[in-house]
């Protein structure tokens, strides 16, 4: 069975679906720049760890900016669920062929080639290894095995996320790692902070 498989967890970039809480300041069209921007950038730090990756996003599929991947990565399009069953579903299917499965989400730029080798290594001694992130969530989260209440009972896009992600590994009785805690880009704060540290994340206004 191949070893390790890297799955990018996004929404299809249509303008007024995505980075919505960044309207304004941005206007929709400088928000969704940026979500392709937080893309490629995800999919580049996942091809500099050498790892086979796989695209999975919300309709439509056949985006042109996603399109441009697809001779190098397998695009899969997320069932159309909970994000916990949408998650599920994609690291399930992972198993199926691969020994561990890291699932990455594309608000995190603060997640490294590093972050995911170190996520990698974790797997060979705990079941599963987790990303928080200060809003109280979690950016990237890898498994060795799976089960349907990993995601049960969580509140998704509240702070408790990452509290009842604990609660339910344990629960499950899994070993677990936490990695450093980063942040998402979600709000106005966060990307005046993400430009201030790169400056290539600024959006070009039109």
């Amino acid at each position: 069975m191949p070893c390790s498989l890297i799955q990018v967890f996004t929404k299809s970039p249509v303008v007024g679906t995505v980075k919505t809480r960044l309207t304004p300041p941005l206007t929709p069209e400088e928000a969704c720049q940026l979500h392709v921007e937080l893309i490629r950038n995800t999919i580049c730090v996942g091809q500099e760890s050498e790892t086979k990756i796989q695209l999975w996003t919300t309709p439509p599929t056949d985006h042109p900016i996603l399109k441009q991947y697809e001779s190098e990565i397998e695009i899969f399009q997320q069932c159309d669920e909970s994000l916990g069953d949408r998650m599920l579903d994609a690291l399930t299917q992972g198993l199926h062929t691969y020994d561990k499965v890291i699932l990455l989400g594309t608000d995190c730029p603060g997640i490294t080639s590093e972050s995911i080798h170190s996520a990698f290594r974790a797997l060979e001694n705990y079941d599963c290894v987790i990303n928080p992130v200060e809003d109280g969530g979690f950016s990237m989260i890898g498994v060795r095995q799976i089960s349907p209440k990993i995601f049960s009972s969580i509140f998704w896009s509240s702070e408790s996320v990452m509290k009842q992600m604990r609660i339910n590994l344990s629960a499950l009785q899994w070993s677990w790692l936490e990695l450093p805690t980063l942040y998402d880009v979600d709000t106005p704060a966060d990307y005046a902070r993400l430009i201030n540290e790169n400056e290539r994340f600024v959006v070009t206004k039109k």
